[in-house]
């Protein structure tokens, strides 16, 4: 069994996905995982089954899939800090003002299951400058 590290963020209001994700790419992070993008189909999101696609970075396109995620009111990508090679699974929900970040990738020094929940509150502190957070919750469950 594997170990879960999250971080959830609930805004004091519904946030536009799009723009969220928008905020966060010119705040650090990057879609460019390798050279691809790994995401999940806006519309297959809230089922419990949902499958990861990936695709050249250069061939994704971005702003049919932010369209897309504007009409379905969510959208789930892996991104990594920009110009680093750690990351993690974002999904940003509309609805209820929630930021979802899981499987997150780097660890506490000496327990590699256990997140560094410092480094992915540093690289996203600018969040709390732009929106209203209303609560923060940092995971971890074996």
């Amino acid at each position: 069994m594997s170990a879960s590290n999250g971080i959830d963020f609930v805004f004091s209001e519904n946030q536009d996905p799009s723009q969220v994700l928008r905020f966060l790419l010119a705040n650090g992070w990057s879609l460019d995982v390798c050279g691809k993008v790994k995401y999940v189909v806006p519309a297959n999101i809230r089922s419990d089954d949902f499958e990861w696609r990936d695709e050249p970075i250069e061939s994704f396109d971005y702003e049919t899939y932010l369209e897309e995620s504007r009409k379905q009111k969510c959208l789930c990508l892996q991104m990594v800090g920009s110009g680093e090679e750690y990351g993690a699974d974002f999904r940003i929900m509309e609805t209820g003002g929630r930021l979802n970040i899981w499987d997150t990738i780097i660890a506490l020094p000496g327990n590699s299951r256990i997140a560094d929940f410092s480094w992915y509150l540093r690289k996203l502190s600018a969040m709390f400058r732009e929106f209203k957070v209303h609560e923060l919750k940092c995971s971890y469950s074996n």
